[in-house]
């Protein structure tokens, strides 16, 4: 294996076995049943999206994430909330994910006043508008606008200028992809629920408040990057650590699988560390508390959603989805999966069954 080389070489792994550790996270999340309220209207709008894709799309079963990740009671909140959440999903599989998303077109999507005319932009920006229309904090839609934008960003230098290669140091890399997570819109997305949320500066600005977020942002990728590793198994990218630890450290890929949960594990125990000193420092704080109580469930639901969804266990609809010459591939006969997680094998610690995501 040329480890000089910047591209994952599935030749070099093609044979080895490995099973997917179990993840034991420490946080709870419960099912929302107001997802079964917005669904038929949830799935007309994904229709009307991408008429083309839609099927495959709603086969993936996104909606079950949000279902997990977001306390809202009101079906009218939930809707835009969800449609926001799987905006990220279906822009990130359709157009960036195509190389098809330049800086320019990210800076013209989210121009508030003279935004790009097509579809994606006008899906992101009705949903913003019904948002509005439900009394959501003006802070809060503005914080939602900017983590879109962020993350829309990062996605795309990911795509084309990141030398994954470079973050084979697992705390560097967890740092580096904190800061591009996906995680961090569905903070935002999450709190739009809370009609009086206001964080102080001096929390904003609190040191471990800052640490919390780091960890969050970056053990949420860990996750997704274990769960992803056999629907990207075929694609050329580096962007997963395992990968990257088999690439540039010589690890098989069992090795590299429990490097990462092993650090997921420390990153829990660490964020409830965090969180716990954060709540002492400024007590009493419902607002503080309520994001705390965010940044658990949907980290929670990451485990319960990536464990068991068919976005990352069904390769044949990924690849109908998403198109790619060098994406996902269902080689059964070359890699050998020894006991590919279901829901009876994950373990969340949660009061609730969890379904497929």
């Amino acid at each position: 294996m040329n480890q000089n080389s910047s591209s994952w070489s599935d030749k070099y792994f093609q044979d080895q076995s490995f099973r997917i550790p179990n993840i034991q996270c420490p946080f709870d999340f419960s099912r929302n049943p107001v997802g079964k309220m917005v669904k038929p209207e949830y799935e007309i709008w994904v229709k009307d999206l991408i008429p083309k894709f839609y099927k495959a799309f709603l086969k993936e079963e996104t909606l079950e994430y949000s279902v997990m990740a977001l306390d809202v009671d009101r079906p009218e909140l939930f809707l835009p909330m969800v449609k926001l959440t799987d905006w990220v999903f279906i822009i990130d599989d359709i157009v960036i994910e195509k190389g098809c998303c330049s800086k320019e077109y990210i800076d013209s999507l989210f121009d508030p006043e003279q935004p790009t005319k097509d579809r994606w932009s006008q899906a992101f920006w009705s949903a913003i508008d019904d948002l509005s229309a439900c009394s959501v904090h003006p802070f809060l839609i503005d914080r939602i606008i900017e983590e879109a934008k962020q993350w829309s960003y990062s996605a795309v230098r990911g795509i084309h200028n990141i030398e994954w290669s470079n973050l084979s140091d697992i705390e560097e890399y967890c740092r580096f992809r904190s800061y591009e997570s996906a995680a961090h819109l569905g903070l935002a997305i999450a709190m739009a629920s809370r009609p009086d949320f206001t964080l102080t500066q001096d929390i904003m600005e609190d040191e471990n408040f800052k640490q919390l977020l780091l960890k969050y942002g970056g053990i949420n990728a860990l996750v997704n990057d274990l769960y992803s590793f056999v629907s990207e198994f075929n694609d050329k990218s580096l962007s997963n650590y395992v990968k990257i630890n088999c690439h540039v450290n010589g690890a098989t890929i069992q090795e590299s699988m429990q490097k990462v949960v092993e650090y997921v594990h420390r990153g829990y125990h660490e964020m409830e560390l965090l969180a716990n000193k954060i709540e002492h420092q400024f007590p009493n704080n419902q607002t503080l508390q309520q994001c705390i109580q965010c940044i658990k469930r949907i980290t929670a639901s990451t485990v319960g959603f990536c464990s068991v969804a068919p976005r990352y266990n069904d390769q044949a609809n990924r690849k109908a989805l998403i198109g790619k010459s060098n994406s996902v591939e269902a080689k059964t006969n070359t890699i050998n999966i020894i006991n590919q997680p279901t829901s009876d094998t994950i373990t969340t610690s949660t009061t609730t069954t969890i379904l497929r995501g």
